[in-house]
């Protein structure tokens, strides 16, 4: 009799264990379960690379999708964690809560697409189309889309090739400018921020460049003859240009004979 019982309070007690053993979920917890275990498999089932695909929730980590036509595709929370989507179409896709971080977007068309709770860190977006369908972002753009910057200040239209010439453009911002052979003879840009700009063939002849910030600057071919540079700091970002630079910017540092 004694052995009939405890046997009996054996099995319940297996049974009891097994049912704490898995425990019940929320109605919320099930769903943050259901898009970890949709993370943890990978692309879903019909995530393909075409256009309208889904891939919601996919993971998508160091994924090579250079030049893919992704057109209306749902990535929906997707992980797309140093993917390379460099010239790949993505209008009208779904990218909501998508994680970009570190992914190459150069090129990357994303006219109409939802971006809601994307993340951007590290991404690279040069070039890329954005959602607007109207703006480039800038070669600088690192994590976020800067825009070019395409203004008219004090009459000078910001612009490859433009003329400006006698231009009073003191102390204007001009960062990641595109004023690729532009005509800026005896311009006066004292102060002014070029920062990151694209100055390659730009006519700088007889300019005012005092205290300007040419950091990163891309200059090559940029005509400098006469131009004060006093002051202003280098396109390499590592000195300012000494008092008396004409012409030229002399490295404080160099050694003789060197620029």
């Amino acid at each position: 009799m004694l052995i009939g019982r405890f046997f009996a309070l054996l099995v319940m007690g297996l049974v009891a264990g097994a049912f704490v053993a898995e425990p019940v979920l929320a109605s919320g917890d099930k769903k943050e379960k259901e898009k970890d275990d949709k993370k943890a498999k990978g692309p879903p089932a019909g995530c393909k690379v075409e256009p309208g695909t889904f891939c919601a929730y996919g993971n998508l980590i160091k994924a090579q999708l250079k030049n893919a036509n992704l057109r209306n595709a749902n990535f929906t929370s997707a992980n797309m964690t140093g993917a390379n989507l460099s010239h790949a179409i993505l209008a009208g896709a779904n990218l909501s809560n998508v994680d970009f971080t570190g992914a190459n977007l150069t090129a990357v068309d994303f006219t109409g697409a939802k971006i809601e709770g994307a993340k951007w860190d590290r991404a690279i977006l040069s070039g890329a189309v954005w959602i607007d369908g109207k703006i480039k972002c800038a070669s600088t753009s690192l994590g976020k889309c800067d825009r070019p910057l395409q203004v008219v200040i004090k009459g000078c239209k910001i612009e490859p090739k433009t003329t400006c010439a006698e231009a009073d453009l003191v102390n204007a911002n001009l960062r990641t400018a595109d004023l690729a052979g532009a005509k800026l003879q005896k311009a006066n840009l004292r102060g002014a921020n070029l920062e990151h700009a694209n100055l390659e063939g730009t006519d700088f002849t007889g300019a005012n460049l005092r205290n300007a910030n040419l950091k990163h600057a891309a200059m090559k071919g940029a005509v400098l003859k006469e131009a004060d540079l006093s002051g202003a700091q280098w396109s390499d970002g590592n000195f300012k240009c000494p008092e008396g630079s004409i012409g030229r910017c002399v490295n404080p540092a160099a050694k003789p004979g060197h620029k």
